[in-house]
């Protein structure tokens, strides 16, 4: 069965919203990416995180919580997402997430031509489970508040959402890669100069 890209997953989604009722629950949303869940929903936070523009105070961690969520729970080898009630019945505004759709669609495009199924036993079993522990750790630094944690660790992140979400192990690799990297790199820096080494970087970025 061919893999139908992120882009035309995320199309026909911003379609269907247009007979949607005003409030769309959480589980709706699941229901339309099925077993893809995990992927949709962790890129959908992530890529936000990944541009690199001004955020407001606090919005990392807001949004790294969730992707500690769904990253441990890959860890433990689920392939369905889990939610308890109460966060499955939370609804989003239908206006605000076509609009966040209609942003977000032509970035992954852009993107897409980079990824296809391919070395897809990293997707599956243990292999996939190393991925949600290394999605976990990139996760965990993305909602610490300290300068330089947030764009590039998300920027890691998100492309291995992508390649779970298109059976792409290289990208899940290169972006485990290059997420750990970043973090080996923020580590050391405070390690060797505290918090000065980090505002050092930013400035530097």
């Amino acid at each position: 069965m061919t893999t139908r890209r992120f882009s035309t997953l995320l199309a026909e989604f911003r379609s269907s919203l247009a007979s949607a009722p005003e409030r769309v629950s959480m589980d709706q949303i699941l229901e339309v990416f099925h077993e893809r869940g995990f992927g949709v929903i962790m890129a959908f936070i992530a890529l936000p995180l990944a541009f690199p523009v001004p955020k407001p105070p606090g919005i990392s961690t807001i949004f790294g919580l969730p992707l500690l969520f769904l990253t441990l729970q890959v860890a433990m080898g689920r392939h369905t997402v889990w939610m308890p009630g109460f966060i499955r019945r939370k609804t989003l505004d239908r206006a605000k997430l076509s609009r966040t759709l209609d942003g977000l669609i032509p970035w992954v495009v852009k993107i897409e031509p980079f990824l296809r199924p391919r070395m897809e036993h990293v997707t599956q079993g243990k292999l996939s489970r190393l991925s949600g522990a290394v999605g976990a750790m990139l996760a965990f630094f993305i909602t610490i508040p300290a300068p330089g944690t947030n764009t590039i660790t998300a920027m890691g992140l998100a492309l291995m959402s992508l390649g779970l979400v298109m059976r792409d192990g290289l990208a899940i690799i290169i972006g485990g890669i290059f997420g750990l990297a970043w973090v080996v790199t923020l580590t050391s820096l405070y390690i060797y100069f505290g918090k000065e080494g980090l505002h050092a970087l930013q400035s530097f970025l």
